[in-house]
């Protein structure tokens, strides 16, 4: 099983990290979705949480849309039905221009 520790999990995701940092926006959105919904292993909705919040910082409308997923789950975050609704908002506002 891989984890985010292990090397061969690093060689994947490290690159993609470098890329996001560079401003590709989709890299984080997909480092979220790896985190979110890992092919091996379970979850970590904390990182998939940080991933899609520096992708909804950078205007995507579906990293906005996952954080409300998660906000109305309590996903890496606690429970929270207010905030999830605005997250639904700024995506659809996102989505209409």
């Amino acid at each position: 099983m891989f984890s985010a520790k292990s090397a061969p999990f690093c060689r994947v995701l490290c690159p993609y990290e470098k890329a996001g940092e560079a401003g590709h926006v989709y890299t984080y959105l997909w480092l979220g979705d790896t985190y979110y919904a890992p092919k091996e292993g379970a979850p970590d909705y904390n990182k998939a949480f940080d991933y899609y919040s520096k992708a909804a910082a950078l205007g995507t409308p579906d990293a906005m849309g996952n954080l409300g997923v998660m906000c109305a789950a309590g996903y890496g975050v606690e429970k929270d039905e207010e905030k999830a609704e605005e997250y639904y908002q700024w995506a659809q506002e996102l989505r209409s221009r």
